[in-house]
């Protein structure tokens, strides 16, 4: 039989691709093998990528085979396996996507890769606590003012809406978009939703979220913090209820039951006290012969003691005479009188004019309930 020679390559077109493809000769199968597209469309490209491949591979290329992908699921189940073969965890027990990865950092490189990427929760948390921060222990160290009240209301903020919305999603997972859904998903106030918050309130609740955020950048835990991009909700500029002047004369020249509810009153009305700073007014802070007042405190009702004002900062009253004089006479008629000139400590609830003008803050009711009195006369 004759020793027939055939072409190194063949090449030809297919009906269902412009492309031309080429063929192989295979002295093996003494055949030409299966044809390969070469991605051209005309002859001398194709003839020209053929030459390449024999200059490179002496034929056709090999075909690398595509590793199979494997599923998230199935990712899980083979870590999770590792570590139950390792005995990390017990043989029916399992655990959530965080702990599996750092428990497979642990043991191949020999630390937790979510060492200084804590649940985002966990740090929001521990931020606001008012025993165990960093953060309010670093302020007052430094000089700086932040109240008990402000931060166990930022960590009631954090209980009631933040931890079912954020889970167990790292500090460093947190962007501009999730704090956006984060603010949309805070239940807002409507007519349908009499429960909900008012803009204000969510403002807060995002604001101490963006606190938290804002120092976790500054110690290095995260490189940008999100928060700032935040758009703020507008305020809906709803009426407070302040009173008018016209209103105000009338409410302090009507008889009322309590004189030492209109004192404190007058104190708010034309001189802007609080009622904390009215609450925290000592004898000692009283100067009959100037006609003085000395803000140096406020009354934390909660805690029942006397702290430093709202801005941290003493300030005077410079008042008339007839104010001072029915603050004389209110302590003068206070059976407590003798305590108030003890010398006791100032946080004692002993010393403090609060006694005189109303124990606790009932007050601030007897005040309300006579403002709204007032209203109801003036329409």
């Amino acid at each position: 039989m004759k020793n027939q020679t055939h072409q190194f390559f063949s090449l030809y077109k297919r009906k269902d691709s412009p492309s031309i493809y080429a063929q192989f000769w295979a002295d093996a199968q003494n055949a030409y093998a299966s044809g390969r597209s070469t991605g051209k469309t005309t002859l001398k490209e194709a003839e020209f990528i053929c030459q390449t491949w024999i200059s490179e591979f002496g034929g056709l290329p090999q075909i690398e085979k595509k590793q199979q992908e494997i599923s998230k699921e199935q990712l899980v189940t083979y870590m999770t396996s590792f570590i139950r073969d390792r005995h990390i965890i017990e043989e029916e027990q399992s655990i959530g996507i965080n702990e599996l990865l750092s428990s497979i950092s642990l043991i191949l490189t020999g630390s937790d890769m979510n060492a200084d990427n804590p649940i985002f929760i966990d740090y929001l948390l521990q931020f606001w606590d008012w025993d165990s921060s960093l953060y309010i222990k670093d302020k007052l160290d430094s000089g700086q003012r932040i109240g008990e009240t402000y931060s166990r209301a930022n960590r009631r903020y954090i209980e009631n809406y933040a931890v079912a919305f954020f889970g167990d999603r790292r500090i460093r997972s947190i962007t501009t978009n999730l704090l956006e859904q984060f603010k949309s998903y805070i239940p807002r106030f409507s007519e349908i939703n009499p429960n909900g918050l008012k803009p204000r309130s969510i403002n807060a609740i995002t604001g101490c979220v963006g606190t938290a955020l804002e120092e976790a950048m500054r110690l290095g835990i995260i490189n940008d913090n999100p928060a700032p991009k935040m758009r703020r909700l507008a305020s809906t500029g709803t009426n407070r209820g302040i009173l008018t002047p016209e209103e105000i004369h009338r409410v302090l020249s009507m008889k009322w039951v309590d004189e030492r509810t209109k004192v404190a009153s007058q104190l708010s009305a034309c001189h802007g006290l609080r009622a904390g700073e009215i609450g925290a007014l000592c004898i000692q802070d009283l100067d009959f012969e100037a006609n003085i007042i000395h803000v140096r405190g406020s009354w934390e009702r909660r805690l029942r003691v006397i702290k430093s004002t709202k801005n941290g900062h003493e300030r005077i009253i410079y008042t008339d005479k007839i104010i001072m004089d029915s603050l004389k006479a209110i302590y003068e008629q206070n059976p407590h009188h003798m305590a108030l000139s003890s010398g006791t400590a100032r946080n004692q609830m002993s010393l403090s004019i609060w006694i005189i003008l109303g124990t606790t803050f009932r007050m601030r009711w007897l005040l309300l309930v006579s403002v709204l009195t007032s209203r109801n006369d003036v329409d």
